[in-house]
């Protein structure tokens, strides 16, 4: 069970790091995400300044020019940019735009705190059977070292009764030396 853990350490790993690649790749969305919103804004207040422009061109024209039908003609020209000119609010523009980065930002980083939610619920699973696991082990070393403890005393004790049935053994041999020796003077 011990070593399924470990094997499986590299998987979290792994994950983890997908997961930081995960990140990268947001923010890389994000930032490409803001640049096209200020390259829309760029071109909006690019067509803002031309309008601009336009009238400031028309208005001198028409300071300079006394044909009543060519100040009727530019006036008209002068009223549709003016109303195509009012109908860019910038302010609204930028603040959509805004909230759609938000949106797009708030969207990818719920994803993301969820990825890193669940793998770090999943590195929790694994600590808590890895804990188990070295928990049991360590159950395991402890009665693996009482019956050593056990064993040993078991065989301290054999040979304490080795030595002892040994030194019978010897004084039988002298007992019976000496009366192999008594009968043999008799």
């Amino acid at each position: 069970m011990i070593s399924d853990i470990f094997d499986s350490i590299p998987e979290l790993y792994e994950a983890i790091t997908d997961i930081k690649s995960h990140i990268s790749d947001i923010n890389s969305l994000i930032c490409s995400n803001l640049e096209t919103y200020n390259l829309s804004l760029s071109q909006i207040n690019e067509t803002l300044r031309s309008f601009e422009k336009s009238l400031r061109t028309i208005k001198a024209s028409n300071n300079d020019n006394s044909f009543g039908n060519k100040i009727n003609e530019q006036s008209a020209i002068i009223k549709e940019l003016t109303d195509k000119y009012s109908k860019f609010n910038i302010d609204d523009i930028i603040e959509t735009r805004i909230k759609q980065a938000i949106n797009i930002i708030n969207t990818d980083n719920k994803k993301v705190l969820d990825d890193i939610s669940n793998s770090f619920t999943e590195v929790k699973t694994y600590t808590i059977a890895l804990k188990k696991c070295f928990d049991a082990s360590q159950e395991e070393v402890s009665k693996l070292s009482m019956k050593l403890n056990q064993v040993t005393a078991d065989n301290i004790r054999q040979t304490e009764l080795w030595q002892e049935l040994t030194h019978k053994e010897d004084m039988y041999k002298i007992e019976v030396i000496n009366l192999i020796y008594a009968f043999q003077h008799e």
